[in-house]
Parts: C-alpha cells; sequence; structure tokens
C-alpha cells in the first residue's frame, strides 16, 4: 500500500502571506484542519486548526508567523504502514506529499484510519474469532487448516496485543456468519475462542 493510491491529491493551499483570517475562513469552507503554506510551487509550511486555536493572536496576522515551519513530509512511494508509524513516533496527525519538492498532495491520521478499517474489515459481515493467544507456527497453521475444512474463506487475520493488559490475540475474519462447528472444533483443540457475527 504506497502513499499515492490512498493521498487527497486535491489539496487546499494559502501562501505565507494569507492572512490567518483568510485561512481560518478556508479551514471552515472546506471542512479541514489543515492547510499546506506553499510558495513559487514549493512547501514551506503547514498551518493548523490546533495551531491557530492554541495561539492568542490580536491585529492581523500573517501564516508565515504562525505556520510549522519545515513539517515532516512524505513521498508519493512511502508504504502506509511506514506513515502510521512515523505518525506515531513523531505524534503528528498530518503529512504532505512532496514528490521532487512539488506538493502532490496530503495524507492523514483520518485517511490512515480509514484505510486501516478497510483492511481490518470493518463494516463487512462475517464472522469474526477472537483467539486468546498470540497463535504462531504449527498453532497458526491448524487454527487455518480447522477454518479451511470447515469451508469458510478467510478475509482477514490480525494479531494484537492490548496495551493496557498486554493480552495477545489471533482475530480470524472469515465470511461466514455460521460457525458453531468451527468454533467447537477451535476450542476441542485448545483455543480460548469468542466469535462475534456481524
Amino acid at each position: 500500500m504506497y502513499v499515492r493510491e490512498y493521498m487527497q491529491t486535491k489539496v487546499v493551499t494559502v501562501t505565507p502571506d494569507t492572512s490567518v483570517e483568510e485561512a481560518e475562513k478556508l479551514m471552515n469552507d472546506f471542512s479541514i484542519r489543515r492547510l499546506p503554506v506553499v510558495e513559487e510551487g514549493k512547501l514551506v509550511g503547514l498551518v493548523t486548526k490546533h495551531r491557530l486555536k492554541r495561539l492568542e493572536l490580536t491585529g492581523p496576522t500573517k501564516v508565515n508567523q504562525v505556520m510549522v515551519k519545515n513539517p515532516t513530509t512524505v513521498t508519493p512511494d512511502a508504504m502506509i504502514m511506514d506513515v502510521a508509524l512515523l505518525g506515531q513516533e513523531r505524534q503528528i496527525g498530518t503529512f504532505p506529499v512532496v514528490d521532487r519538492g512539488k506538493l502532490v498532495g496530503i495524507m492523514t491520521a483520518t485517511d490512515i484510519f480509514k484505510i486501516q478499517a478497510q483492511a481490518l474489515g470493518f463494516g463487512k459481515a462475517g464472522l469474526r474469532l477472537h483467539i486468546y493467544e498470540r497463535c504462531e507456527g504449527w498453532r497458526l497453521r491448524n487454527m487455518i487448516e480447522i477454518a479451511l475444512s470447515h469451508k469458510a474463506n478467510i478475509l482477514g487475520l490480525y494479531q494484537l496485543t492490548a496495551p493496557t493488559t498486554e493480552r495477545e490475540e489471533t482475530i480470524l475474519f472469515l465470511d461466514t456468519v455460521e460457525g458453531p462447528e468451527l468454533i467447537n472444533d477451535l476450542r476441542a483443540r485448545g483455543y480460548v475462542v469468542e466469535a462475534r457475527f456481524r
């Protein structure tokens, strides 16, 4: 999954000389929370609604006085997972996409969340089996073989660790809503399973 496939390409921008009032109006008009600042085709900064609210501005102020200079950028060839990790490391949620010095798009934390939701199958019908262990090696292979023996197609397989309890789980997402026999087979093999249907 590359940034170029998922980035927003219709980007509203401002110049360093744009007034804060005009920048705020653009954000409200387009229901956005950040604006790349572009000068002569090159990205020079980023102004966000959060930053404007945090600063107590009086009198006419231009964007270049409040923008984040040299914001973190990504390229169209960056992988989505790398962008998500970069956002976590730097605690930022907006990534102007720059190609050869030119702004070509933008990617936000909301975009990344939508991609993750799509990958995890949120909103799709099926059976999600929550198996409370991190299945690896033969345990993982055995779990998959049991699912396939019940003619269930695997739509997704995810492994998570809850940050507060450190409980590990493997989530198996299948294209069936009828799974009692499958669940019984997994439990008979020693898997602790919870089933959620949608």
